[in-house]
């Protein structure tokens, strides 16, 4: 699954079909479609209609699609005691 859509990636458009969307930013958290255009997200909704030569992944039930999570926990120190850091 994970490679199918590494691979779909690399296309000029992909549709991401039926997954949770969770998006506190613009107040999403629900079943959407996820439109992808070179790389970006270029439209999300319900039901988005397929054009042709766009690549469908149909997302299984209870995956998550939501933007880039980051691991923020640092432990800052002195400096020149980088080792600490770990």
């Amino acid at each position: 699954m994970v490679r199918d859509l590494e691979m779909t990636f690399h296309m000029p458009k992909c549709l991401l079909k039926g997954g949770r969307v969770v998006d506190p930013a613009n107040g999403r958290d629900g079943t959407f479609d996820v439109l992808i255009d070179g790389g970006r997200i270029a439209k999300v909704g319900r039901d988005l209609p397929v054009d042709a030569g766009v690549a469908v992944v149909d997302i299984p039930s209870g995956l998550v699609i939501c933007p880039g999570l980051i691991d923020m926990h640092v432990h800052l120190r002195e400096p020149g005691q980088e080792h600490k850091e770990t």
